[in-house]
Order: structure tokens, then C-alpha cells, then sequence
């Protein structure tokens, strides 16, 4: 490069770095360059969560890594990576993690359950498609017990979530009824 480059390719990263000192709280927007283009789009990134299957008649936790597209800034506000998680649930232990003994109510036949998942501040809501055509065997209370170990594990085991309510076919009602309980919110446990 020669000094007059250098030179160029210095002046631009102070007036770059300059921009973005400047960006805090209350700072003015940083500069623009013609001909440099800055970030178009949705993000994609690829992230490693964990999800909640059942073995030995207790919660497990299972690693997943799933890509997700990030439309705004942050994932604090943005319900995608509780999404993620919820359909990784929902899609079931693999054939390797049923080999070693783990058991889900959710499998291959459960994976377009998830309808809808929303975030407000520290408060999840996520509704479901119509379990009770789906997954059998969920009302008894050992088979209530983990499936909303396997959701409550999934769920809460997402940094940032206080609180949730599920829904089934936006109904908080229908939801609960199918498990032979009251509509209800569930609070993040003390240990999570």
C-alpha cells in the first residue's frame, strides 16, 4: 500500500472508531461513507441451546444447536431463540438419544405443533396447535408431570424468562383443560 493509502486507511479508522465512541447513550448516529455498505437485513446465527426430554422417568437436559434469523438488535426482545428451542422440543429425541434411553411426548409427529411464541419484557407466551390429537397419555398426573417438566425445562432454561403462559389454539383454557388442570401461569423455578 502506499503512504498515501496508509494515510487514507488510518484517517478512515479514526473517523470509524471516532463514530462509534460516539454511538453511546445520547451520541450522534456515526458517519456515513459512500460506497460502504453497512449491515442489510436479518442476522443468522447459528446458537447452542438445551432442551428437555425424559429419561428414567426424570427431565434430562439435551443439547441442540439451532440457526436462527434475528430480526432486530437484541435477542432479549426478540422471541426467535425461545422459538428455536420450543420447536427443537417439539421435534423429539433423535433415534441416538432414543438409543440411550431418552423419551419425549413430543417426536417427528409433534414438530409443527409450536404456533405461536411471543415475548414481552421477562414474560413468555407460547401457544400450541391442538395437543390432544397429537399426544395421548399426557392427563395422567405422572404423564402431566413430565411433559410440563420436558416445557417448563426447555423454556426456562433460556436466560431472561420469569414467567410463562401456554396456550392451545389461544386458549389458555384449552391448554391446561387438556392436562385436567386450571388455567394457570408458571413462574420460573428458584433452581432454574
Amino acid at each position: 500500500m502506499s503512504p498515501r493509502g496508509r494515510s487514507l486507511a488510518r484517517a478512515l479508522s479514526s473517523v470509524l472508531l471516532a463514530g462509534l465512541v460516539a454511538c453511546g447513550e445520547g451520541g450522534p448516529p456515526p458517519p456515513e461513507f459512500p460506497g460502504l455498505e453497512g449491515p442489510r437485513g436479518p442476522t443468522e446465527l447459528t446458537v447452542a441451546i438445551e432442551v428437555t426430554f425424559t429419561r428414567d422417568e426424570a427431565p434430562v437436559r439435551v443439547p441442540r444447536t439451532v440457526v436462527i434469523r434475528l430480526e432486530g438488535n437484541s435477542l432479549s426482545d426478540d422471541p426467535v431463540l425461545l422459538e428455536a428451542a420450543l420447536e427443537a422440543l417439539a421435534a423429539g429425541p433423535t433415534e441416538e438419544e432414543e438409543a440411550r434411553g431418552i423419551t419425549s411426548f413430543f417426536s417427528e409427529e409433534t414438530s409443527d405443533l409450536v404456533r405461536e411464541v411471543t415475548l414481552v419484557g421477562d414474560s413468555a407466551s407460547v401457544d400450541f396447535r391442538d395437543l390432544a390429537s397429537v399426544i395421548p397419555n399426557v392427563s395422567s398426573s405422572a404423564g402431566s408431570f413430565l411433559f410440563l417438566s420436558e416445557l417448563n425445562g426447555t423454556v426456562f432454561g433460556l436466560p431472561g424468562i420469569a414467567r410463562v403462559e401456554y396456550r392451545m389454539d389461544g386458549s389458555c383454557e384449552a391448554f391446561w383443560s387438556f392436562l385436567q388442570r386450571s388455567c394457570q401461569e408458571v413462574r420460573r423455578p428458584a433452581d432454574a
